[in-house]
Parts: C-alpha cells; structure tokens; sequence
C-alpha cells in the first residue's frame, strides 16, 4: 500500500496544531492564543511535523459510479482514524479538529503553481451571506439559519490558468439602405458592402476551475479574483482549509477558456465594424498560441442550506466576498409585492381619469 505522507503546523508554544487566518493573514494557534506570520513560521525548526504513515485501508467506493478510492491515515495529533478520497490535498481531522495536508497529493504534476490565499474568513462569510439573504427581495424570512451556516466549508479549488495569444480574422458582407422622395416616387437605395478585420490579442491567466464536482457555471459566477493576491504556492496556507487535487486535466479544461477568449475577441473585433441593416459573417479564422498554462488553488466557501426537503447550494468568493446561488422564492412576498404594486398602479390610473 502507498503510504500516506502528511503534515501539520505545530505552535512552538504549547504543540496544537495552527492554522491560517484569513482575516488577519496570519497563523494562529486556538489553544494558547499564538500568532505568527508566514515569516515566522519559516524560523521555527520544528514548526512542521512529517509522518510517515500506512493508510488503514485503500480501496474502491461503495458506490460504482464514484470514481475515486477511498483512504484512511491516522491523525497525527490524536491518532484518530480519518477518511479521505484520493483527490484530497488538505483536510481537518473531525474529533480534534487538527488541520492536515497530505504532501503526497501536491507533488509532482499535482504541485500548484500558484493560489491565492483566503481572506474572507468564515465570520465574515456569515455576516456577508446575511445581508445577501435580507437583500432579497422574494427570499423568505426564515430561509437564514446560523446554524446552517456552521456546516460551511472553506475550500481551495483547483483551477488551471491559461496565458495566450489569439489572432482573429473576420470577413463578411453587411447592407445598407436608405429612401428618398423624388416626385412622385420614393426610391429606396441599396448598397451592399464587403468588410474584413484582423485583431490581436492577449489574454493572461483566463481560469477555468479543474473539478468535476463543482459546477461550472457557479464557479464561472464566483469570479473574478483579484490577481495582485497572486503568489507562488506555500503548502503553508492551506493550513485549516480543506484543498484537493485537480481530476480535469489542462487539455480538457482548456475548450472552455478557449469559449471566453474566443467571445471577447469577437465581441471586440465586432465593435471595429460599421452599422448594417443586414450583416453576415462568411469567414472566420482563429489562431492561438497558448504562452503558458497554470495550476493553481483558489479559496471559495461552499455550503449547502436545506429549506423545506430541498437543498440549495452556494458559494462565496474565499477573496472578495462575492455570493453566488439561488436562494427560495417566497410566494407569500410576491403575491404581497404584486398586489401592492397593482394597488399603486390603480391608484395611479384613478388619479389620472379625475384630472
């Protein structure tokens, strides 16, 4: 069996474990109260303890369908048996709560270049996610629960970032026509007109999230992130998040980047071209050269709120505080709504016919 190699930051003060704190930008220790900068960190000759370990068990899941394997490590804290899959990068054990990050999926391909580390955190998430709920306008009273929100989970994504340059070439015909009055007659001219355009552009670090469980368009939504956060990977500060490993490779992330890079160029190039009644586009060619791609992690809070039997899901820009998700429609706030808006409405009308 593989053994598993995993780490923990451990305080020099008093031994627990430390984490990162996304509000701060700093590590801190929860039972004696420590803080210590990255610098800091870097100083200590025993601030990282290595083991070294078996997994209690390896093998397939339950469920067919579910194409990771299943592994279990003993807690370096506690020696509590923990349950991950292989795609798991950093973990918390659930009985002591110790933050743990598996160094043997960040090696190799599988090592991010880059992330940029949280800096909402989670107390942060909850008042920003509140004041979300209460913007609503048809969002039902009771949907906020702060005891739902206990259950939310700060997550790096892996993500792959792309660097390229694109040539694009567009030719077309477009029409015009206009009317004028001589005599008796009107004369409608029509004139039909060939155009060609070549634009050059560049695109650098265009993301496309790299997991097959997230959902694309959310991720697409919780963008952007602010890129001067951008730094060179440091196991360090996945510590107290959960991370996994990318399981969508670049060649198959890559058409969906290719799709916003192609709509920008196009949206662009079009905006080069004259107004025409009728417009239509006979040739279009596309040359890219792709300079460079990237790994990186990315912080989101993921959670999930259950209202009346269903269950709705939502992220939160682990960076900017950007929310995203559908919350429930209250019908009761609609019907309220609409019938105060048909009142003013006929109020309105009323006045109108007086006068």
């Amino acid at each position: 069996m593989e053994k598993l190699s995993v780490s923990i930051f451990k305080c020099p003060n008093c031994g627990a474990p430390m984490s990162f704190d996304a509000e701060s930008g700093t590590f801190t220790c929860e039972y004696c109260g420590s803080v210590l900068t990255r610098q800091q960190l870097d100083t200590l000759t025993e601030q990282r303890k290595y083991v070294e370990a078996e997994p209690v068990t390896e093998g397939e899941p339950a469920d067919p369908s579910q194409q990771v394997s299943l592994k279990e490590y003993i807690c370096p804290s506690c020696g509590a048996q923990i349950v991950t899959n292989e795609l798991t990068a950093a973990t918390f054990c659930r009985y002591c709560g110790s933050p743990t990050i598996i160094e043997n999926n960040l090696q190799g391909e599988f090592k991010p270049d880059l992330m940029i580390p949280f800096k909402v955190s989670k107390q942060q998430v909850e008042g920003i996610f509140a004041k979300w709920c209460h913007k609503g306008a048809f969002t039902p009273k009771g949907f906020y629960s702060k005891e739902q929100m206990e259950r939310i989970t700060g997550t790096y994504v892996p993500f792959w970032m792309y660097d390229c340059d694109v040539d694009l070439y567009m030719e077309g015909t477009g029409e015009t026509s206009s009317t004028h009055r001589s005599g008796d007659y009107l004369i409608t001219t029509h004139r039909k007109f060939r155009f060609a355009r070549n634009g050059s552009f560049r695109f650098r670090k265009i993301p496309a999230d790299a997991s097959r469980k997230m959902d694309d368009d959310m991720m697409d939504k919780v963008e952007p992130y602010d890129y001067r956060d951008l730094k060179m990977f440091d196991a360090a500060y996945l510590s107290g998040f959960a991370a996994e490993k990318y399981d969508v490779d670049s060649p198959e992330a890559f058409p969906r980047v290719d799709e916003r890079m192609s709509k920008a160029a196009e949206d662009k190039v079009n905006t080069t071209i004259g107004r025409y009644e009728n417009r239509s586009i006979t040739v279009k060619n596309k040359h890219y050269t792709m300079a460079h791609g990237y790994y990186a992690m990315l912080p989101v809070w993921l959670f999930t709120y259950k209202y009346k039997d269903k269950d709705y899901t939502f992220m939160v820009n682990g960076q900017t505080g950007k929310v995203v998700g559908e919350p429930p429609v209250s019908k009761l706030k609609v019907l309220l709504q609409g019938g105060i808006l048909a009142a003013i409405l006929w109020i309105i009308g009323m006045g109108v016919m007086i006068l």
